[in-house]
């Protein structure tokens, strides 16, 4: 997924995680989730006439529409629930998120410019249901996904420019780093400058 941005996007929800490398956190899920594997719409509809119905929405696996769909089985693997409570007489729906462990979380200056480097590993491989629906890989089975999130900014974070973002998601034993995906942004950025 590749992106352009007018500016760098959830800098201050990414920031906390900085120097916090190896805490496990719901929030980041959720940033990663509204940054770059935001649930699909169709899901999001169906939980909402299910919620104003009083009934539980379904997983994301078990609906038809994502069948083989490798983009509802990333969301999937960040998203847990709905939650309903009670606040004040009103019902109040949250979003609720799975634990991922932040494995990095930097601000990067780099050959013309400057990264913001986000990824998060999640804590349990996924189900073999959700691996079904979804068609994953084998090489899936049992392993924990991996997501990434590039942001780059050709002459650095306060020159004003578009922002080129790239996001990934990988099973965890994957070679591909988000270290190496920086690097891949910077050069190609910098060769159609």
């Amino acid at each position: 997924m590749i992106s352009q941005q007018a500016g760098l996007q959830k800098v201050g929800d990414i920031a906390k995680y900085f120097g916090n490398a190896t805490d496990s956190a719901k929030d980041a899920a959720g940033v990663m989730s509204a940054a770059e594997f935001p649930l699909p719409p169709v899901y999001t509809e169906k939980a909402y006439k299910d919620l104003v119905k009083g009934s539980k929405p379904p997983r994301m696996w078990d609906m038809k529409e994502g069948d083989g769909d490798p983009f509802w089985f990333y969301a999937s693997q960040l998203f847990d629930d709905y939650r309903m409570r009670n606040v004040g007489g009103s019902s109040e729906v949250s979003e609720q998120f799975v634990p991922v462990r932040v494995t990095k979380a930097e601000q990067r200056a780099m050959q013309g410019g400057d990264a913001l480097l986000f990824q998060v590993e999640t804590d349990k491989p996924a189900n073999e249901a959700a691996l079904k629906r979804f068609h994953m890989p084998p090489g899936f089975k049992d392993q924990r996904v991996r997501y990434g999130w590039v942001q780059f900014a050709p002459g650095g974070i306060a020159s004003g420019q578009g922002v080129l973002s790239v996001a990934f998601a990988v099973p965890a034993n994957s070679n591909l780093s988000i270290d190496e995906v920086a690097k891949q942004v910077s050069a190609a950025k910098i060769k159609t400058l």
